[in-house]
């Protein structure tokens, strides 16, 4: 009787111990299903932050070239209103020192077509 007991024993120790191999195989599928989801979770919140950095980067990107434009714009309408202040002020200096001549010039025009001495005597 004594030897039935003995292989009730050790078989319940082979039992026990394949419950505990079992219920361990269970706990460690869960910690690396656990760590795959934990792991994918850290990749897609990586993918979503490159991806908002992109877009920050392009919004940015547009902002500073939409600036530069104006700034140039800006420059170049300064430019050309000082270019045509200075044409203009040098438009007016030609017309005045061309007026000194007008009579002279309407001479020398009335003498070629006409035939006409100068009235002044400045030929």
């Amino acid at each position: 009787m004594k030897r039935k007991v003995i292989i009730e024993n050790e078989t319940t120790d082979a039992q026990q111990s394949l419950e505990t191999i079992l219920r361990l195989e269970i706990e460690v599928a869960e910690w690396i299903s656990n760590a795959r989801d934990q792991a994918e979770q850290k990749v897609s919140a990586a993918q979503e932050s490159t991806a908002d950095l992109k877009t920050r980067m392009v919004d940015e990107a547009r902002a500073e070239r939409d600036r530069l434009f104006s700034e140039g714009v800006a420059k170049a309408r300064a430019l050309a209103d000082e270019r045509l202040k200075k044409a203009g002020q040098e438009a007016g200096h030609f017309k005045e020192s061309g007026k000194a001549y007008k009579d002279e010039a309407a001479d020398v025009v009335l003498q070629l077509i006409m035939g006409v001495p100068p009235a002044r005597g400045d030929a």
